[in-house]
């Protein structure tokens, strides 16, 4: 016939410290068994606080690092927009420079288009310079030839 046990006898059964009969439990092994559970349970609770503080400094390590490595990224972009802030004084200044130079250049340009237009033109007044003594030469030797020099 099976017997009905109490929560407690129950308890008392599975932790083995007892026959399953009403009224046979050894003292001596209920205390032996409390303190093993509560040996247990003290290395359980130890090793979840060992495990949280460990999660706590690797956290507060990489919160650090990532502190760290937001500082130097400030940094970095702030050195970076200096420099673009250079540059783009440096280009500004290229470009005056350029516009000058192009201004020049056109003034060169335009200065060589007459130049060369002079030349030609001086080029022309010579060519009829010579085409005229040419002729007169051969009028000075028509007239030698006709002995009137």
């Amino acid at each position: 016939m099976h017997l009905l046990r109490s929560g407690h006898q129950e308890l008392m059964y599975g932790l083995g410290i007892s026959d399953g009969k009403k009224g046979n439990i050894k003292m001596d092994e209920v205390i032996k068994k409390v303190e093993e559970v509560k040996k247990e349970a003290d290395k359980l609770m130890i090793n979840k606080i060992a495990k949280y503080e460990s999660q706590h400094n690797i956290l507060s390590i990489t919160v650090k690092k990532l502190g760290e490595f937001l500082a130097n990224a400030k940094k970095t972009i702030k050195e970076r927009d200096n420099s673009m802030a250079e540059l783009l004084e440096q280009e500004n200044s290229h470009q005056k420079i350029n516009g000058k130079m192009q201004l020049r250049i056109n003034e060169l340009e335009q200065d060589n288009l007459e130049l060369h237009a002079d030349n030609k033109k001086q080029s022309n007044q010579i060519n009829d310079y010579i085409d005229k003594i040419h002729k007169m030469n051969l009028k000075v030797d028509q007239l030698r030839k006709d002995g009137v020099l």
